[in-house]
């Protein structure tokens, strides 16, 4: 419903307001240095351009500081096909000496006015993913005028996505605007405000900074996105975001083309090796379409049994200890990666790399090593050594296992640490270096293997940003589904439609008290996760899964593409719940309806878009039903569905 009034209010305005657009000319970082703002006309400025091509341009940007020990380096990017300037902000010492102190870091700082004396912008964003039933739940404001001044988003525990996910929007009216990202995986800020009528100001960057640099040190900051939206409205300029995120923002193959998300088998690390071989075997044989045998935490350690269950054991106190349990599997994990591979699948193997459990040999023997807070044993990734230590073991046991993909989770905030590694002049660096240490960590793995990928975990959808949608998919969107034998399909649907607006590829686990296809079409996204139990190890159920997961698949593969939200304010539970997806080049789509268990309504009428309504339409339903009806009638959809916590699913094709 908000968005809705907002999108009346936007059009009511729209023959009145507009803005001269962001434009490379506007990319300027502020900052103080030695005290003293950022003034570019007292810096010495040199431009050359890298590339330039009718889809791409990409210009390097220096300013030398006046005392000549600074440089300021921004590689900038248009995007001329989705209207994007995209831009990373360096800082390089290239003298011999410490510069001076470099403060109050903006990474973007842009004031503009709207034309005709409009008063008020919209500003839109995300929740973060921090296990609640509303996560990546909209935050609306409207600023100006007689409304709020000032509008934040500030993410300080120092995973990118926890409290708010690092994208958003400014809207001036229903056809222009702009939408931002931040490419930064620790903390961030962004703050639009309305200083006087008529104008507004973007700030966006780093949370603190008060740092020098040491002789001939360079350091990376959060790169920036901005894409105009042009007499373009709403939904589309999200989908063309989407589609800029899938063509420049997302792993790509040694050949170029999209990795997309896979659909998983996933088994707790603590499983048997006899039980995950003979579950793979039976998924064969029973034609179930899974292409990622997925190995979760628990497969390390000393030599010991444990519990089938996660829930049952301290897997969180070993972990760091990558030595492969040979109790568990006596013949290493190769044997389950290699029986993978035998069954046209990749294997992925879960390691919380960054951090070592307080029970390892590994903490015990160095603990020097470690930035410690209670618990938590930190390496510190901003360390060169440490970080190439940390690359080389894991490489080394993904090499001997044959492993595909690392699952990579971060179960911790690692703020406080970072602020007990400061200096009063170098605030901000500690949390530079760990980050950027991430993102070598992650390029040397994808350097190992060009075809795998990294599972972007962080206890579920709290590193989403762009930076890392570069290098991983985040499989696990929500740790939601780890409260077993409760009912999440209204929280899982929120991701689906909110999060794939801005995120596209993502999935997550469908382990609700339910487990039928409701549940796994809350949950459905480009991928799905497919959780073992042992109800599995009979052929009749796997059968009944593997065709439930073949219909899924064609909902997925349409998440490639365009979407829609049809129903109102999903975040009211009693509300229905539907989406569309479209394919505009093969004129084919799905709508997906879903009455949940508090509504009463048992008919909602849906106003489908992109629909020809001078042409025929063949629709097929769940079931496989199939009629031909005018696309005018399709284009005003009206769906029944006589009870509560019942769906619908309709796949549509031009004729």
């Amino acid at each position: 419903m908000k968005l809705i009034k907002l999108t009346f209010i936007l059009l009511c305005i729209c023959n009145f307001a507009f803005a001269n657009k962001f434009t490379t000319d506007d990319v300027e970082p502020s900052f103080k240095y030695d005290g003293k703002a950022f003034d570019k006309s007292t810096w010495a400025k040199s431009e050359s351009v890298l590339k330039n091509s009718a889809d791409e341009k990409i210009t390097l940007r220096t300013y030398s500081s006046p005392d000549k020990l600074l440089n300021v380096i921004l590689t900038i990017k248009e995007y001329h096909k989705f209207n994007v300037v995209e831009w990373l902000c360096e800082f390089e010492n290239v003298g011999n000496t410490d510069t001076k102190i470099v403060s109050d870091l903006k990474n973007v700082d842009w004031q503009w006015r709207l034309a005709n004396n409009t008063k008020i912008a919209f500003v839109r964003g995300l929740t973060g993913g921090d296990i609640k039933t509303q996560e990546f739940k909209p935050v609306f404001a409207e600023i100006g005028n007689h409304h709020k001044k000032t509008f934040e988003l500030i993410n300080d525990r120092g995973r990118s996505s926890c409290k708010y996910l690092p994208f958003f929007s400014v809207d001036y009216d229903a056809f222009n605007g702009f939408l931002a990202g931040i490419g930064w995986t620790g903390n961030w800020e962004v703050k639009v405000n309305a200083p006087t009528t008529n104008k507004f100001h973007l700030q966006a960057g780093l949370l603190k900074t008060n740092f020098k640099l040491y002789p001939k040190e360079k350091i990376r900051t959060p790169a920036i996105f901005i894409a105009n939206r042009i007499n373009t409205n709403i939904e589309d300029a999200q989908n063309l975001h989407r589609k800029f995120m899938l063509k420049h923002h997302s792993p790509h193959n040694s050949k170029g083309e999209l990795i997309k998300t896979p659909y998983s088998y996933a088994f707790h690390g603590c499983l048997p090796q006899w039980k995950i071989l003979k579950a793979l075997d039976l998924a064969k044989a029973n034609n179930v379409p899974v292409d990622l045998c997925w190995i979760d935490a628990g497969w390390y350690g000393d030599d010991v049994q444990h519990p089938e269950s996660l829930l049952e054991f301290d897997w969180w106190s070993i972990a760091g200890d990558w030595r492969v349990n040979r109790k568990l599997f006596p013949e290493g994990l190769k044997k389950i990666t290699n029986k993978a591979h035998s069954l046209g699948m990749n294997a992925m193997v879960w390691f919380e790399s960054e951090r070592v459990g307080p029970k390892t040999k590994l903490y015990k023997s160095n603990p020097e090593n470690y930035i410690s807070e209670g618990r938590v044993h930190l390496i510190n990734m901003g360390d060169d050594k440490l970080r190439k230590q940390l690359e080389d073991s894991i490489i080394a046991v993904m090499n001997e296992e044959n492993i595909d993909y690392m699952r990579n989770d971060f179960n911790l905030n690692p703020s406080k640490v970072w602020e007990r590694m400061e200096k009063p002049d170098r605030v901000g660096i500690p949390e530079i270096k760990y980050i950027t240490g991430i993102y070598k960590f992650w390029d040397k793995l994808r350097s190992n293997n060009p075809n795998a990928i990294v599972d972007n975990c962080a206890s579920g959808g709290r590193r989403l940003d762009f930076e890392t949608a570069n290098r991983s998919i985040a499989m696990w969107r929500s740790d939601i589904p780890c409260h077993y034998g409760q009912d999440w399909d209204d929280a899982n649907q929120l991701a689906t439609i909110y999060l794939s607006q801005w995120f596209p590829l993502h999935s997550t686990g469908v382990m609700s008290l339910h487990n039928d296809v409701y549940s796994h079409l809350s949950g459905l996204a480009t991928g799905i996760v497919f959780d073992f139990n042992n109800n599995h190890l009979s052929g009749n159920v796997l059968k009944k899964h593997g065709e439930l997961l073949r219909k899924l698949r064609r909902i997925s593969e349409l998440f490639y593409h365009d979407i829609y939200q049809l129903s109102e304010a999903p975040e009211n539970f009693r509300n229905w719940f539907a989406y569309q997806l479209n394919n505009p080049e093969q004129k084919c789509g799905v709508i997906v309806a879903l009455r949940r268990k508090y509504s009463s309504e048992p008919e909602q009428t849906f106003y489908l878009k992109k629909i020809n309504t001078n042409a025929n339409y063949e629709i097929e339903d769940w079931l496989g039903n199939k009629k031909v009806i005018s696309g005018k009638e399709l284009r005003k959809l009206e769906v029944e569905i006589s009870k509560p916590r019942d769906f619908k699913v309709y796949f549509y094709k031009e004729l």
